[in-house]
Order: C-alpha cells, then structure tokens, then sequence
C-alpha cells in the first residue's frame, strides 16, 4: 500500500486541506497537513505525522467533502511481518475496506486491511510487463495478490506464483479469474526459498518483489533461473550502497558457480530519508 503522496489537480491538496480545516485545526497543525495523497479503488490513503493523529476524524471528513468520488478515508499506520500485514484505520466514510483497482488494463481486489497495495510501484509495472516475453516461464517468488504476476501473465506464455501468506494467495486466485489468466499461472503457496528445488532451471524471468533482506534470498532466485535467465531484484537501499550490493550479488553468484551482468539500476520511490526502492536488473550468463 505504500507510494508516492499523489497531489491533488489544480489547487494543491495541503492548500485545499488548510483552506477546509483553517477553523478547526491550530495553525502549528495546519503546517503538519499531508502535502498528498494515494488512492487504491474507491479507497483514499493518507499517512499522518503523529501530532496530527488527534485530529484524525476532521480531517477524513474534510478529505471525504473534498473528494466525494472516493467511500473511504483510511490511515496507514504500518506494514508489518513476513506476510506485510498492513495496519490501518477507517477516519472516514465507509468501513468495507475492501476494493477493485484497476491499473494498466489489470483487476486487482484486496482488502487494505488484511494485504499491502504499493501505488508507488505503478511505472515499474508496466517497465516490468513491456520486457515480458511471449515465449517466457516467469516465476514470482513474492506474488503477494498478484502485484507483478498479473501483469507478466498478461503476456508470458506461463507464471508460477509464490506467496507465504494464505490471505494473499486467495485474493491472488481472485484476481487470476478477474482477469482471465487462472489458466496461465500456477499458485503455490509457501516460503520461496523451500520451493525453489522443485523449480529449479525452469524460469526465463524471476521477479523478487521483497525488500526486506531481499539478498538472503537470492540463492532460491539463483537455483530458480534458467541460463540466460533475467532477474529482477528489489531491494531498499541507500543510493551509496549500489556498487556494494551489486558486488554482493555477484559474489553470491559465484559462490552458486554462476555468473551474472546487471543491466540496469532504477529508482522505483522513495522510502524515506536516505533510502530508495531500486531495481536491479540481472542477466545471467
């Protein structure tokens, strides 16, 4: 569920939250006002600085009467665990948090309450679906509600889909009939890591959509690969530590008797003082 804050049309959303909120919030608070915001369906997100917490209930109202096109005001409080449960509130507006998002000719559904949604991932997409080939078997190691698996499946000639946690994978087999790829993809659930041997040569393409020590599993992404193979490697990193890691990952390449090139290096967002959401793009020889 995490993004860039997306600022309103025409008149900034700050000016237009200050300009609805001038009588009902002090003036140190009207500073703390979010500069934006991001959508997921019919569900606006907002993050709060903690002294604005309090006042959390007029300012959904307000949100709600700004941009009345939306049901729901919901407060992201954190991402948490292995499985990325997200921890939000309703401030506003209907309580059903759950939703259908549409984005580049994909169906996504999910609850916001029970699995995490990156708007901030929405360029790198569709970067990810145009080098798809038609030819190609990707595996997803992370596929989470089908996030970056839709997308490939759209155009690959098979996906397997591998996710841990049981809430996503069955909004993923949701999304697979939404978009009428059920056919295309097979979904496993389980740690990646554990069902890498029974997969191991077979992907043209892996996708490691995590950022959590994402080099812990790259072993499972290297066993995963096929030669030729392309892998595209997620991690959060502060931008002087790029050449470190992707010495780290030859290194562990090497030490699996493989070799690999990095192709590219792109910026996806950021993730908060000092620290980007890269990706790296690998070719293995």
């Amino acid at each position: 569920m995490r993004g860039r804050p997306v600022p309103a049309r025409g008149i900034p959303f700050y000016n237009q939250m200050r300009l609805a909120l001038h009588e009902k919030l002090p003036d140190k608070a009207l500073d703390s006002l979010p500069r934006g915001y991001w959508t997921v369906g019919d569900i606006l997100v907002l993050r709060l600085k903690p002294a604005l917490v309090k006042y959390r209930g007029a300012i959904g109202k307000a949100v709600l009467q700004l941009y009345p096109q939306y049901r729901t005001v919901a407060l992201e409080k954190s991402i948490d665990g292995p499985t990325r449960k997200p921890r939000i509130e309703v401030i506003a507006g209907s309580k059903n948090t759950q939703t259908l998002h549409k984005e580049h000719g994909c169906l996504f559904k999910l609850d916001l309450s029970k699995v995490m949604w990156s708007a901030g991932n929405k360029a790198e997409r569709a970067r990810l679906a145009k080098q798809v080939k038609s030819n190609e078997h990707v595996v997803d190691m992370f596929a989470g509600i089908g996030y970056w698996t839709i997308p490939a499946a759209k155009r690959a000639a098979s996906v397997t889909a591998m996710d841990i946690n049981p809430t996503a994978i069955a909004f993923l087999k949701q999304n697979l009939k939404l978009n009428r790829i059920a056919h295309k993809v097979n979904v496993l659930q389980g740690d990646c890591r554990e069902l890498a041997d029974e997969h191991e040569g077979t992907a043209d393409r892996v996708i490691m959509g995590w950022l959590d020590d994402t080099l812990a599993y790259f072993p499972a992404a290297l066993k995963i690969a096929s030669d030729g193979a392309t892998i595209h490697y997620h991690e959060s990193l502060p931008p002087d530590q790029v050449e470190k890691r992707a010495e780290d990952l030859r290194d562990v390449a090497a030490a699996h008797g493989r070799k690999l090139s990095i192709e590219d290096v792109q910026e996806i967002k950021s993730m908060g003082p000092g620290r980007r959401h890269l990706v790296f793009d690998i070719k293995l020889d």
